[in-house]
């Protein structure tokens, strides 16, 4: 009974030590000015949903654990969903303290690939076309329907920070304005001379 109770005791702290092992986000330094995130990352697997409400920047602090400073490479996936009362026209990732190693998918709610994004080491635009995106997009696999995560190496220190900005669509009205603006400052140039 005593050797049972001692097992028990083993497994529990050591499956409460596992939990400390994984990335996760600092809420207390993370700034979500009216967004929620929801973390679900684990052992080497940064992974969350980001519920975007408005169109304020996110930033997330990601303390990493030693065991995934010593791996060197954690997988990365996330869902982004619009619950803006507008489209996504873009999105700009930021990423300090690490770098993106390896591009994996990027769909659309719908599972359809998205091409419109560039990426360097330490960051992704992401463009929608026509009328944007209005339901939101998922990076990596998250629902596990596409092939590949995102990756991040090349950490600085035990934490990194992702810096998330949605941008709305242009309004037609607002580019029939400059349009406007263009045409009577090229009116105006035209009669100077």
């Amino acid at each position: 009974m005593l050797r049972t109770l001692k097992r028990v005791a083993v497994a529990l702290l050591l499956l409460a030590g596992s939990g400390a092992q994984a990335a996760t986000i600092n809420t207390l330094g993370s700034s979500l000015n009216g967004n929620n995130v929801t973390d679900f990352s684990g052992d080497g697997l940064l992974s969350f949903d980001l519920d975007v409400s408005n169109l304020n920047p996110v930033s997330l602090s990601i303390d990493l654990s030693a065991a995934d400073l010593t791996a060197g490479t954690i997988e990365w996936n996330a869902i982004f969903a619009n619950l803006s009362a507008g489209a996504f026209g873009s999105y700009s990732i930021s990423i300090s303290g690490a770098t993106i190693s390896f591009v994996g998918d990027l769909t659309d709610t719908f599972q359809t690939p998205i091409t419109g994004f560039s990426t360097t080491p330490s960051s992704a635009l992401i463009s929608f076309p026509g009328a944007g995106e209005a339901a939101g997009f998922e990076l990596g696999n998250p629902l596990g329907f596409t092939s590949y995560d995102w990756q991040l190496s090349g950490f600085t220190g035990s934490s990194i920070t992702v810096q998330l900005q949605a941008y709305a669509v242009p309004e037609p009205s607002l580019a029939a304005l400059l349009a406007f603006g263009a045409a009577l400052v090229a009116i105006r140039f035209r009669r100077s001379r």
